[in-house]
């Protein structure tokens, strides 16, 4: 797991500085790392979050 969120912020922070307008992914769980990472995701999107219905 933590491998994969290391890769997951350097992947977000290239998308950050790069424009990407939009990152499509799962949500996770709501403790330890996977809050972390939900975390991490919610700020990259900026209040900007859609639900799949």
């Amino acid at each position: 797991p933590e491998k994969v969120a290391a890769a997951l912020f350097a992947g977000l922070r290239t998308l950050e500085t790069s424009g990407v307008k939009v990152i499509l992914c799962r949500s996770f769980d709501e403790h330890g790392l996977g809050l972390a990472i939900r975390d991490r995701l919610l700020r990259a999107a900026a209040g900007n979050v859609f639900k799949q219905s």
